[in-house]
């Protein structure tokens, strides 16, 4: 993870996804806000990601905020 370049957002969101299935959920909430997000806030896979981190650590307001964050970009308000 060391070698991957700061703004390349795809590996980002890949690592985001390896550790999701490692069920790390707060390395890879850290990983979609700090690296993904930073880069791309409109990414909606990213948005849809971390509602499902923070569901699964059973923050539900957090994940209701990201979900309308997406929806919000999706109405393209």
């Amino acid at each position: 993870v060391a070698s991957l370049k700061e703004d390349d957002i795809v590996a980002w969101f890949y690592v985001g996804v390896c550790l999701m299935q490692l069920k790390d959920y707060k390395k890879a909430i850290s990983v979609y806000e700090d690296k993904v997000l930073h880069y791309d806030p409109k990414n909606l896979d990213a948005l849809t990601n971390l509602a499902i981190c923070y569901r699964e650590l059973g923050d539900l307001k957090k994940a209701m905020e990201y979900l309308q964050k997406k929806e919000q970009l999706l109405k393209g308000q």
